[in-house]
Formats: C-alpha cells, structure tokens, sequence
C-alpha cells in the first residue's frame, strides 16, 4: 500500500540515519530475532502491547531466535553476528527490539491495514 510523501521521507531518513549509525559501529539488527519479539507484541488485532508480561514472553521468543534450538539454528549461531554478539542478553534483546521496531514494525502494520 502507498504511503504519503511526506511519511515515505520520513522512513527514508531514519533509515539513512541507521545507515550512517552503522557505518560507525554494529547495529543490532537481527531481522528473524526482532520478528520474534515484534509478533509476540503484536495481538490478533495488530496493536502493539507492551506491558511487562508481554515484553518477557517477547524476550523468551527472541532468545530462542538468536540461540536456535532442537533442529533450529538461531542468528546467533552465525560466525559475524557470534563475533560482536557471543551471548544474548536483555540489553541485545532490547537493543534488536527497538531497531525492530524502528525498521521492520511501519512496514508490517502499513501491510496488515485494511484500506
């Protein structure tokens, strides 16, 4: 769906902002791992929820994703992300939710709305 100019400029900025960011150091950007935490926020509605319970049942989902599991790698398993990132912690898990948030979150609520 079309966004307004002004909107799409917007995006646009912030994400040449995080760009610019990343030039400088490693951004916490770990798409399957923020998609985790984002959809465990999001109700069957697609509001975002973000009381205490449903940020720790988020974190639960995001450590999974970035450790892997039984017959399930984890982005964490990947030898560039290891090598700045060797352990998940909350401050990681809050660090790719709110990068999550910022990159990934407009573009699926823009898709889910009803025109």
């Amino acid at each position: 769906m079309p966004v307004a100019a002004d909107e799409a400029i917007s995006r646009l900025s912030d994400y040449l902002n995080l760009y610019f960011e990343g030039m400088d150091k490693p951004l916490a950007y770990l798409p399957d791992t923020a998609m985790a935490g984002i959809a465990a926020c999001l109700d069957k509605k697609g509001n975002w929820m973000d009381d205490a319970s449903t940020l720790e049942k988020a974190f639960s989902k995001m450590y999974v994703a970035f450790n892997g599991g039984y017959m399930t790698n984890g982005e964490g398993e990947n030898a560039y992300v290891a090598r700045v990132w060797p352990h998940a912690d909350d401050r990681l898990m809050e660090n790719v939710l709110a990068l999550g948030q910022a990159v990934l979150l407009p573009a699926l609520l823009a898709e889910e709305s009803p025109e």
